[in-house]
């Protein structure tokens, strides 16, 4: 039975990706392409290509647990329903915790690498939803205040990649830099996913022995007035931000 199980895991996951993939290619060379046509007003666009990749994902997310490729379990969502304005940042441990997050939010705006904009599987996506380009830094910045101070949730993971097995999380001082140059909050996200699954040094077809148990627990949103009191500058109150942001990361113990 244990083979049996595990066989059929396999499977799911290969099916979960392969409709993740197809999926991919016909939001980008079809639906979004549509989408820009014929919304007009940018930020109607943007509004609802991010609906699209919201919904897209809950089924995504949705077709892995009912085919047994994994388990989830969120604590907290209704804290996201009052997040407007607001930067969740998460610890990044697997392969899909950007889909995972996405397809919670209500709606959200992401950084993405610069590569990404010359990925024809992706483009099509990132540009309709009004995700930031991270190439120029001083740009990406005023962005990201310009989307905060609109109402927007900016969806940021600090480390800026997954995290590498066994060592402690390493965050960039992006997050911070953006937090406090909008003068935004910043609503905690842990990720834990047990056992490991999708992580940096794993393939997605190498399927654990059990299935794979996602937490998502949605915590506590700090005030950036915490850290910009007694600061003497902008830097300094981004570097407490900062080290505070690698103790609150840590995931707790399934």
């Amino acid at each position: 039975m244990y083979a049996i199980n595990r066989a059929w895991r396999f499977f799911a996951a290969a099916l979960c990706f392969f409709s993740f993939g197809a999926g991919g290619l016909l939001l980008n060379f079809v639906l979004f392409p549509a989408v820009n046509l014929l919304a007009r007003d940018a930020e109607k666009r943007q509004m609802i290509a991010q609906s699209i990749i919201k919904r897209s994902f809950r089924f995504f997310v949705g077709m892995m647990q009912v085919l047994g490729a994994m388990k989830l379990k969120v604590e907290g969502i209704e804290l996201l329903e009052d997040d407007a304005g607001c930067i969740v940042v998460a610890n990044h441990p697997t392969l899909i915790d950007y889909v995972l997050l996405a397809a919670l939010l209500p709606r959200c705006i992401c950084i993405v690498k610069h590569a990404m904009w010359s990925n024809p599987f992706a483009r099509g996506a990132i540009s309709a939803a009004g995700y930031i380009d991270n190439s120029d830094t001083s740009d990406m910045l005023a962005r990201c205040a310009s989307v905060l101070q609109n109402g927007h949730v900016l969806l940021i993971f600090p480390e800026g990649t997954r995290t590498t097995p066994g060592k402690d999380l390493q965050l960039k001082r992006g997050a911070a830099q953006v937090a406090v140059r909008a003068r935004s909050d910043v609503r905690i996200v842990q990720i834990c996913c047990t056992p490991p699954y999708l992580n940096k040094q794993e393939k997605w077809y190498r399927v654990p022995r059990q299935k794979p148990f996602f937490l998502v627990r949605v915590m506590e949103k700090v005030s950036i007035n915490e850290f910009l009191e007694d600061a003497p500058s902008d830097a300094a109150a981004a570097r407490k931000l900062t080290e505070y942001l690698t103790r609150a990361l840590v995931p707790k113990t399934v």
